[in-house]
């Protein structure tokens, strides 16, 4: 997969999948990071206990708790992942944000920080996710904010769509490469066989 497309000879495929490590099990993961030619994995948390919370069905489900302990049990999650080494890029940061579920008291930054440091720390990627430009939130994976936090710690970041229909592969890319300009950057990662390459842009 990481050879060139014969179709489209300019464009490399590389091999690599999305662990959420709130739910996958133990041989879940270990049947996932033992696949032979990988080039990415990245980490992301879509669970908070049972709950589903980036499902639309599901959303309600924000009005019945407390946004101060959601948030804490997210970010709280997010950091125990970073912390795994399992993988390379951080997926969709403040996903819990998708629905607009409101703003803690402490502010997104109290809860984000200690994720930001843990991440530093563990020489992980950050990625640049289109998808929430398309969810209620309107705004991409991490916010603005977040981002600027990212390039203060010099945190390398990448690109990526969340592609679940062929349609939206690359979906805004160009928007993300717009925003982490904004922000400082001028390399984006990308990844073969778990190894990291900086590329200017």
């Amino acid at each position: 997969l990481g050879q060139a497309n014969s179709c489209f000879p300019e464009v490399q495929l590389r091999l690599g999948f999305e662990l959420d490590l709130s739910k996958d099990t133990e041989e879940e993961l270990r049947f996932a990071l033992d696949m032979p030619d990988l080039d990415f994995v990245i980490g992301s948390v879509h669970y908070i206990g049972d709950w589903l919370f980036n499902n639309p069905a599901l959303q309600d489900e924000f009005k019945r708790r407390d946004i101060n302990d959601v948030f804490q049990q997210y970010y709280s999650q997010v950091l125990s992942a970073c912390r795994t080494g399992l993988f390379d890029i951080v997926g969709h940061f403040d996903l819990i944000k998708l629905f607009n579920p409101g703003v803690p008291a402490e502010g997104i930054m109290y809860y984000a920080e200690p994720v930001l440091r843990a991440i530093k720390d563990a020489d992980l990627c950050v990625e640049i996710n289109t998808s929430g430009l398309h969810k209620p939130v309107a705004e991409m994976y991490p916010s603005e904010e977040i981002l600027r936090r990212c390039y203060e710690y010099r945190l390398p970041v990448t690109f990526g769509s969340d592609a679940h229909t062929p349609e939206e592969v690359g979906r805004d890319i160009s928007l993300a490469r717009q925003l982490a300009k904004k922000v400082g950057y001028r390399q984006v990662a990308t990844f073969a066989k778990r190894r990291r390459i900086m590329l200017f842009f």
